[in-house]
């Protein structure tokens, strides 16, 4: 008898045995990962249970505000999914701007980068929130000073991931590009981009993930995202053990849900 795989013809496309194969071990993969999540939430619950009893840690004091949690857990995805995409299409002009031939474009974009990175994340917050109405002439809102300066901090990052991604796209395509006789801008635009953004899905991932934490920063602007939100109750019924350790499986729970995306990614890469 003959195997399955031997006359499978490659020209077709992917085998449908390794393909359900990849499939059923990312789904493992990610079962296995929720379990160890599990356990470790039910072992920091005994060690907490150890140190102190649970009616001490003031729980109840939670759910009368889940309306306000929720709502506000909304407002820190919102402010995340915006700021990301706005700082998506700077990043790859910025991106380009640093890989380019003339010195007024990669200087400028080196040095705006260069300072991004280098300064503190709050003190971007605040320098927006407070000096850029000042040099504007028009006041800004908490919510949109938020926006401004994540997307901001988001850009310098994600400007190296998209340098590294196009970097990484062999030279031949472009030269391939040009020899087609398509301009130079439509070979980065339709052949060296795409290829680069998919070779830059795990790094995008890992930036939507960093940008969501950096929201819990924004309370102190006074936007009342998740963290905010937490912060307000502790201080109106002071719970510090139930209002961080929600905050920590919050946190920890929708930066985890993201490995589901790896499926998407490896059946890309494939």
């Amino acid at each position: 008898m003959v195997d399955e795989s031997t006359t499978w013809d490659e020209s077709v496309g992917e085998h449908p045995v390794a393909n359900a194969g990849d499939r059923s071990s990312g789904v493992r993969r990610i079962v296995s990962k929720a379990t160890s999540l599990s356990m470790f939430l039910g072992v920091l619950a005994f060690v907490l249970l150890l140190h102190m009893p649970l009616r001490d840690m003031r729980w109840w004091t939670i759910p009368p505000y889940g309306e306000f949690l929720v709502r506000s857990l909304g407002v820190s995805w919102i402010v995340t999914l915006v700021a990301f995409f706005l700082s998506v299409p700077a990043a790859i002009v910025l991106a380009f701007g640093r890989l380019s031939r003339h010195l007024w474009l990669r200087y400028p974009s080196t040095l705006l980068v260069e300072s991004i990175r280098i300064i503190p994340e709050l003190m971007i917050i605040f320098w927006i929130y407070f000096t850029a109405p000042i040099i504007i002439g028009q006041s800004l809102d908490k919510l949109t000073s938020g926006i401004i300066a994540l997307a901001a901090i988001n850009t310098a990052y994600l400007t190296e991931a998209v340098r590294a991604g196009i970097q990484s796209v062999p030279s031949g395509l472009s030269l391939a590009g040009l020899g087609t006789g398509l301009r130079r801008w439509q070979v980065r635009l339709w052949i060296v981009l795409p290829i680069a953004l998919r070779n830059m899905l795990p790094e995008l991932r890992n930036r939507l993930i960093s940008l969501f934490k950096l929201t819990s920063l924004l309370y102190l602007i006074g936007v009342q995202e998740f963290f905010g939100t937490l912060i307000n109750i502790n201080n109106r019924e002071f719970a510090p053990f139930a209002t961080m350790i929600v905050a920590g499986v919050v946190y920890f729970t929708c930066a985890y849900a993201f490995e589901a995306t790896r499926i998407f990614e490896r059946s890309q890469a494939r």
